[in-house]
């Protein structure tokens, strides 16, 4: 559910993503951004593991903005804020020279321009089921007792974004 993670952050913040549950879709999104050393928060980070566009057996997350030189090995870390990464939602570092690193076009119309776009969030309405939310993420939710289903239920009507850490 890595992908609908993403997907569901993405347009939470009014951003389309790309509506797929298969994380290598995003090794195509937005643009490219080459150096790891420029990375930001909000970046998508594709870890391809050697598939292609498309193709399941990925895993994709978002960039918090932060790096990291691992002292033992020498090598440049990115770090991903993901889910169903040990199935949840939470953080961890990531060699830099395995993923693929893109920007959402809002983000470098913002760095062009200077202005931040104009962007359409979702209307928050109080759901009567998960129906309408991504898969990976509905099922993590039905998976929990019924008083933290109250819980995220609530917290959506206010327009409260959700994560769900395990």
């Amino acid at each position: 559910w890595c992908a609908d993670f993403v997907n569901s952050t993405l347009e939470q913040e009014g951003i389309r993503g790309t509506k797929s549950e298969v994380a290598t879709s995003f090794s195509k999104w937005g643009v490219s951004i080459d150096d790891p050393n420029k990375v930001k928060s909000g970046d998508v980070l594709v870890e391809h593991r050697g598939r292609r566009p498309g193709e399941p057996g990925g895993h994709v997350g978002l960039a918090t903005g932060q790096t990291r030189i691992n002292k033992r090995t020498g090598q440049l870390e990115i770090e991903m804020y993901g889910g169903n990464q040990s199935d949840a939602a939470n953080k961890k570092w990531v060699v830099a020279g395995k993923l693929h690193i893109r920007r959402s076009n809002e983000a470098i119309e913002e760095e062009r321009t200077g202005i931040k776009p104009q962007v359409q969030k979702p209307e928050t309405t109080k759901p009567n089921n998960y129906s309408d939310w991504p898969e990976g993420l509905r099922k993590h939710i039905e998976g929990m007792p019924p008083s933290e289903q109250q819980e995220i239920f609530e917290a959506h009507s206010k327009g409260i974004n959700i994560i769900v850490l395990s």
